[in-house]
C-alpha cells in the first residue's frame, strides 16, 4: 500500500523519468505514460481494497457500485480522448496527449480513493500535491 506519500513518490519518479533523454521522444513518453498509468492503477486498486476492508453493509455495497460506475466512465472517457484527438489531428503528439490524459485520470482517482481511506480527507487532504 502506497498511501498519499506513495502517490507523491510516483509523481517524483515520473518527473525524474520525464527528464531522461529516452523519454523525451514521442515513443519514449508514450511508454512512460503507459507505465505510470499502470502504477497509478495499482495504487488506485490498493486504495479501493483498503477502503472496502473498512466499509460494511449497505455503505460498502454503495461504494462498490460507485467504483464500478467510475470504471465504466473511465473506459468511456478513454474512448472519448481518442475520438477528440482524432478529430483535431494532433499528429505525432496524439499518442502523448492521450497517454498523459489517461494516466492523469487514473492518478486522480487514486488520490481520491486514498483520501477516502485517510478519513475523507484527513491531514494530507484530497490532493497529493
Amino acid at each position: 500500500m502506497f498511501g498519499q506519500s506513495g502517490i507523491k513518490s510516483l509523481d517524483g519518479e515520473l518527473a525524474n523519468k520525464l527528464k531522461l533523454k529516452e523519454n523525451q521522444s514521442t515513443q519514449g513518453s508514450i511508454r512512460l505514460y503507459e507505465e505510470f498509468e499502470g502504477k497509478f492503477d495499482k495504487e488506485m486498486n490498493n486504495a479501493y481494497s483498503d477502503l472496502m476492508k473498512e466499509l460494511k453493509g449497505p455503505v460498502r455495497e454503495a461504494f462498490r457500485r460507485s467504483q464500478k460506475a467510475w470504471l465504466a466512465f473511465r473506459d468511456s472517457q478513454f474512448q472519448a480522448f481518442v475520438s477528440i484527438a482524432d478529430s483535431r489531428e494532433y499528429g505525432s503528439g496524439q499518442g502523448q496527449i492521450i497517454g498523459m490524459l489517461r494516466m492523469k485520470m487514473v492518478r486522480e482517482r487514486a488520490v481520491q480513493l486514498r483520501g477516502y481511506t485517510n478519513g475523507l480527507w484527513g491531514p494530507e487532504g484530497s490532493d497529493a500535491e
